[in-house]
């Protein structure tokens, strides 16, 4: 499951990244309030969340699970 943990860090490092772009964007006049910063940001601020959701969940694995029938 460290492959979890490494995709998480790289949503965490993408969703900066992002963020950081989006929030340099300059907009030439009055738009609307959820214009071309705060959508992009928010996008970029859930994707890092979920990285970090990601990198800090408990691994438990997948439970051995007994049949209960097998065939001769």
């Amino acid at each position: 499951m460290m492959a979890d943990r490494w995709l998480g860090a790289g949503f965490i490092a993408l969703g900066a990244w992002a963020f950081w772009v989006a929030w340099g964007l300059q907009v030439p006049f009055a738009a609307d309030p959820l214009g071309p910063t705060p959508f992009p940001a928010t996008v970029a601020l859930v994707v890092g969340l979920c990285g970090l959701g990601m990198l800090v969940r408990p691994v438990h694995g997948f439970p051995h699970m007994e049949r209960a029938w097998t065939p001769p």
